[in-house]
């Protein structure tokens, strides 16, 4: 079996219009759960990193002795990886891997213990309305983007892994 290109897997996995008995974007409706966990783990992953990525010269000025900036900027850093290397790995293997719902849940309680703390002390300190903004938003998608990694591995599987032999032997023992 050929792979083919990553963009002729897109194609495959993404159609931009839904069958006629499916109304809306068939996206989440019709896609077995690893390759949904596999697009939101990507997601999650790009977007920590992102987001963290750009804080790293913190770890090289004044903050550089602060084990908290230290611990949140690599945890940050650190999960993004992780969760791009699973999504790499699903998309390889085209199953699901056995370490997707630990790194969800991790991801999950990391994120909401950085972002809620942060936010609680941001909001009501003398900082500008846009700072503000934007570390209430950062903390919406971050710990929006993780509750849905933990959702889309806590899916059940849309298929049955009954063999064609366990199949037969249930048909013909009715």
């Amino acid at each position: 079996m050929t792979r083919g290109t990553f963009l002729d897997w897109t194609r495959r996995q993404l159609p931009i219009t839904s069958p006629a008995h499916e109304p809306g974007l068939s996206i989440f409706s019709n896609r077995s759960p690893h390759q949904l966990t596999l697009g939101v783990f990507a997601a999650a992953g790009g977007f920590t990193l992102l987001v963290w990525g750009s804080r790293i010269g913190l770890l090289t000025g004044p903050e550089r002795a602060d084990l908290a900036s230290w611990l949140r900027i690599g945890g940050s850093i650190g999960f993004g990886l992780t969760l791009l290397l699973l999504a790499m790995l699903m998309w390889l293997t085209e199953s699901p891997s056995g370490w997707s719902q630990p790194a969800a849940w991790g991801f999950m309680v990391f994120n909401t213990g950085i972002w809620v703390p942060s936010v609680l002390r941001v909001v009501p300190g003398d900082d500008s309305a846009a700072f503000k903004g934007i570390h209430v938003v950062l903390a919406i998608g971050s710990i929006g983007l993780a509750a849905l990694a933990v959702w889309a591995t806590s899916r059940p599987p849309l298929y049955s892994k009954t063999t064609s032999t366990q199949m037969a032997s249930n048909t013909s023992a009715r």
